[in-house]
């Protein structure tokens, strides 16, 4: 029974604590006192040391505010690391002013820069009333295989490829020759292991190698020899055709020859 009433009662307790921290008000973020202006805004090696000459508020720091100035660095939204030792003039508040780093990125970050969003600040402090609670903002910058420079983060060019090269095959030529009822058929194939050669120029043909010209062996056929030949088979055709013409003029010629005396025989 007792349990049972411990229950309800912290059922009916629950709404009221989730109502209450609904009404609660919560954080307000920061805003920012002005802009800073980084010069030279070049951008550089995060070991390079000032990081950079100087960075200047667009306005004074608030009434109240003036005592100190610390000028730091820190990813977006912080923690923030201190890039010069905090200044104590205290005229912060009667105008705008610069402050100077005397250390690199890395020293302030101590030794370590992951690639990513950083920013500088510049926090206005009051000997009575501490840190004020909104900044002097930069314009954010990123840090990249060990440099810093506002805007992108530059992207690595791509690395050039060689392309690749055909590899030098065995070619073959092949020339055919008809006429008078002959036909030549003449393959020229490299022979096996020879490579071509780089200095090797068209206009002069490789010399044919004795012993080369097929699989039957011999001699190749050059020009003069082919032109010999094909003369050859046309003489020796002509000629056959000659005889034959004169053998059929023989078969069908009349020979008469005159005798003295009217005789015929």
């Amino acid at each position: 029974m007792h349990n049972r009433r411990a229950r309800y009662g912290l059922i009916a307790v629950l709404p009221l604590a989730v109502a209450a921290l609904l009404a609660a008000p919560t954080p307000a973020m920061a805003a920012d006192l002005g802009t800073l202006t980084v010069t030279p805004n070049a951008g550089g090696s995060v070991t390079a040391s000032p990081m950079f000459t100087s960075a200047a508020t667009s306005v004074a720091c608030p009434t109240g505010y003036g005592t100190n100035a610390a000028l730091k660095v820190g990813p977006v939204g912080g923690p923030y690391k201190n890039l010069v030792p905090i200044g104590a003039l205290g005229t912060y508040a009667n105008a705008p002013f610069s402050l100077s780093p005397n250390r690199s990125l890395s020293t302030a970050m101590g030794g370590s820069v992951p690639d990513g969003k950083y920013e500088l600040v510049v926090i206005c402090v009051s000997d009575v009333l501490g840190d004020n609670p909104d900044v002097f903002r930069s314009a954010p910058f990123s840090v990249s295989n060990g440099s810093w420079s506002f805007g992108a983060a530059p992207s690595p060019s791509p690395s050039p490829q060689a392309s690749p090269s055909p590899s030098p095959g065995a070619s073959t030529s092949t020339s055919a020759v008809s006429g008078a009822g002959l036909s030549l058929r003449v393959v020229i194939e490299p022979s096996p292991g020879t490579k071509p050669s780089a200095s090797h120029s068209p206009s002069q043909p490789p010399k044919p190698q004795p012993g080369g010209g097929g699989n039957h062996g011999g001699l190749p056929v050059t020009g003069l020899a082919l032109g010999l030949l094909i003369a050859g088979a046309v003489a020796l055709i002509g000629a056959g055709l000659a005889i034959r013409l004169l053998a059929r003029r023989r078969a069908n010629t009349t020979v008469t020859v005159a005798v003295p005396g009217g005789v015929t025989p």
